[in-house]
Parts: structure tokens; C-alpha cells; sequence
């Protein structure tokens, strides 16, 4: 609560408005979740809680300590390994309803991060329920 008072104080975030940083950040969660498969951009989030780019830039670097490239992969890629493991699709469409731009993109990501291939980990995981 320090933390989110600071911020209000330092960046003018307006509690009187009756929008805290609590609210706003339950927008950006609803606008990179519900919108993953897209193209989720500051500008668009920016709108969504009627900000400026650089207020809604400044707001996600500090709760969330990343910026939102970083966010948006990291979300992806736990989403991917939910379908991997929970569905039987393939990985083109897994890769596509995750938001990446291609499935060759999706490989090269998914091995850069986890040193094995998707089909590699859906194949290790079946095995493990096995």
C-alpha cells in the first residue's frame, strides 16, 4: 500500500476521482488476458483507462516491474504450456490463439526459454501422465 500511495503521489494518479492504482491495474490485467491473441499495445491500454501513453507506460513499469513486451511473452508462453499439456490442438494453433505472429516465431521462443522444443514438452508431459 506504500508503494501504490507513492505512486498516486509521485505520478498523479487522483484518489478523488474514486480511480486508484488498485483499478487501474485490474484494467490492464482484463485488456492483456482477455486480448492475448492480439496485438495488446500501451496505446491501446492507454485508452482503455482514458491515460495518457506515458501515465499508463510509467503505471505498468512499476507494478509490474517489466515492460509490457515482456509482460505479453511471458503471459503467452504460460498460456502455451497450459494448452500443451491440457489440449490436443496443434501447435500452429496453439502458437496462433497465444498471440505469436508464427509458428516458426512460437519454436524459436519456446526453445529459447525452455531449451526443448513444444512438441518435446507436450511429449515429455503426456509421457509423465502417463
Amino acid at each position: 500500500l506504500l508503494f501504490i500511495s507513492l505512486y498516486e503521489s509521485n505520478y498523479g494518479v487522483d484518489r478523488g476521482s474514486g480511480i486508484g492504482i488498485e483499478n487501474y491495474l485490474i484494467v490492464i490485467d482484463e485488456c492483456i488476458n482477455s486480448h492475448l491473441a492480439e496485438n495488446v499495445t500501451i496505446s491501446y491500454i492507454a485508452e482503455r483507462l482514458h491515460l495518457s501513453y506515458r501515465q499508463t507506460s510509467r503505471i505498468i513499469k512499476a507494478s509490474y516491474r517489466d515492460p509490457l513486451n515482456k509482460i505479453l511473452k511471458e503471459r503467452r508462453l504460460a498460456k502455451a504450456i497450459r494448452m500443451l499439456t491440457a489440449e490436443s490442438l496443434p501447435i500452429s494453433e496453439i502458437a496462433s490463439r497465444t498471440g505469436f505472429g508464427s509458428e516458426s516465431y512460437f519454436y524459436r521462443l519456446f526453445r529459447s526459454e525452455y531449451g526443448i522444443t513444444p512438441n518435446e514438452y507436450r511429449k515429455a508431459h503426456m509421457k509423465n501422465r502417463t
